[in-house]
């Protein structure tokens, strides 16, 4: 007869093994989403590197992404989000131009980006679709981001870290930090 011990340990192998290649599967699949032929960046450059252009960056930043988090969520692929957005340009302009008097441009269109790594996810260097906003005159350090598929999150720094913020800046990527329920309650169960 097999000891319980033993049993448990053998289910323990098991179940660890199948959330091993659930999370492996998940993993090779979110690289695989974020290419640069299915993927639309999002990048925003201020005015200037004083500290009221870049806290009116973070707002423009902030105002763009939560008009158009909703609908980029439901789209199924870039094809869909490429038109969305050329669609909606006049909509990011006027959002980005909001409670300013810096004059503001947006083109969407293919530009360099240098690599970026977002926690495991590496976007190599090299030509990407882009919606672009530039303010006043465009001299201040950049932030940028995925915008389709959804990368794009935002944490206020208040309250819960329901977000997190993807961003690069001057001093380097705000890396992601994603958690698993199953992995936060096998090393409870662990300690």
């Amino acid at each position: 007869m097999i000891s319980k011990r033993l049993l448990y340990a053998g289910v323990t192998v098991i179940g660890l093994a199948i959330i091993g290649s659930g999370l492996f599967g998940w993993q090779a699949r979110a690289v695989e989403a974020y290419n640069r032929d299915n993927l639309i960046r999002l990048h925003v450059i201020p005015n200037s590197d004083s500290e009221a252009d870049q806290a009116l960056k973070q707002q423009v930043r902030d105002a763009v992404t939560e008009t158009l988090r909703p609908k980029l969520g439901e789209l199924k692929n870039v094809d869909e989000a490429r038109e969305f957005v050329l669609e909606n340009l006049d909509l990011i302009q006027e959002t980005a131009a909001s409670g300013h008097a810096y004059p503001v441009q947006v083109v969407f269109g293919t530009f360099d980006f240098p690599v970026r790594e977002y926690g495991s996810l590496v976007l190599p260097e090299g030509k990407y679709q882009a919606v672009r906003i530039v303010l006043g005159d465009g001299d201040g350090a950049n932030w940028w981001c995925v915008l389709f598929p959804p990368l794009c999150f935002v944490y206020s720094g208040e309250g819960s870290r329901e977000e997190a913020v993807v961003a690069w800046q001057k001093d380097g990527p705000v890396h992601l930090e994603m958690k698993f329920r199953a992995v936060e309650l096998w090393e409870r169960l662990r300690s």
